[in-house]
């Protein structure tokens, strides 16, 4: 497979088909170049997630039709006619500007904010850990998972501080890995080839919500990597 931004765009945005996914998920585990625009576009869509919201003057909507209609009558070339605006209403429309200029350059970046679940790509290893005893705790999904160079993808189902899950996210025995986030999902992306017939660890503790809450018991997922299945040993909290 080509390097391809377009795709790495479509692979963030849960776009790509189940064999596309697969086959850039081992292309990503050999070019360092691309994992780097993937990090780099998770990035940018974290920044637009953080931009403050302004809302509209109250007065947008009369201020504006006042001045095309003042533009309409004196025939004002555009510069004056903004003139006429108030400071405020100038303000909100740059910010409105701006906004859509940068919707128009990383499109493929802001689809990836949808919150949709995608079903698991390997039947049978969806998962829910945490809804069985206690509604109130995160819940988290183990979405899909393959052997290397495919990644582990947890998809918890609320917005997380991402800083603090990915701090508090280890695996036993080590391995060098990479994260990157589709919406809620938490991607383990393996750098190196994980082992046939070993047993792995995946331990989530100290990890708080995007509203600050901690999760009250660590998340535990372990698994066995097999000849292009896995089985998963067990799942505790």
């Amino acid at each position: 497979m080509k390097c391809s931004r377009q795709s790495l765009s479509e692979y963030l945005d849960g776009e790509l088909s189940s064999s596309d996914r697969q086959a850039l998920q081992q292309h990503l585990f050999v070019c360092g170049e691309c994992r780097e625009v993937l990090a780099e576009y998770a990035r940018i869509s974290e920044q637009i997630r953080s931009l403050p919201r302004h809302p509209l003057p109250r007065t947008f909507g009369v201020d504006l039709r006042t001045a095309l209609e003042r533009r309409h009558s004196a025939h004002e070339p555009f510069p004056a006619m903004v003139l006429h605006l108030r400071p405020a209403v100038l303000a909100t429309a740059a910010t409105l500007l701006l906004a859509f200029a940068l919707f128009g350059v990383y499109f493929g970046v802001f689809r990836s904010l949808r919150t949709e679940i995608r079903p698991s790509e390997w039947p049978g290893l969806q998962v829910d850990w945490m809804r069985q005893r206690d509604d109130t705790r995160v819940p988290v999904d183990l979405v899909s998972t393959a052997p290397s160079p495919d990644p582990l993808e947890i998809r918890f189902g609320q917005a997380m501080d991402r800083v603090s899950v990915e701090r508090s996210t280890h695996i036993e025995p080590p391995v060098a890995v990479e994260y990157f986030w589709a919406d809620d999902a938490l991607i383990v992306f393996p750098t190196e080839h994980l082992d046939a017939g070993t047993s792995y660890t995946v331990t989530i503790f100290e990890a708080r919500n995007a509203r600050g809450e901690s999760i009250d018991q660590p998340i535990v997922i372990r698994f066995r990597i097999g000849e292009r299945t896995i089985r998963l040993l067990r799942g505790q909290r």
